[in-house]
């Protein structure tokens, strides 16, 4: 996985400095990924790496909506300051 990141990193700074990339590197790029993806430790390593990304993103969204971020207000406590005591803010 780090190799074909690394080697994924090196293109991506090619292509900011202005240099092309030729379909020859594009093909050894993608069948680097091909063989990653081939191989069942690294296929459920992304998968699990993506389920903890996307409990993370839940995780973030929820506090931000409890602690007013999401939309700018802010949660002052039940009853201590726009909130109803159900946990919705007014």
């Amino acid at each position: 996985v780090q190799a074909f990141q690394d080697h994924q990193k090196a293109f991506d700074e090619k292509q900011q400095q202005g240099e092309k990339i030729t379909p020859e590197q594009m093909d050894q790029l993608r069948l680097q990924q091909q063989q990653m993806l081939d191989n069942p430790e690294i296929s459920a390593y992304l998968n699990a790496r993506d389920k903890v990304n996307g409990l993370l993103e839940a995780v973030n969204a929820t506090i931000a909506r409890v602690t007013g971020m999401e939309t700018g207000h802010s949660h002052d406590g039940c009853c201590g300051g726009d909130c109803d005591c159900s946990g919705d803010c007014c």
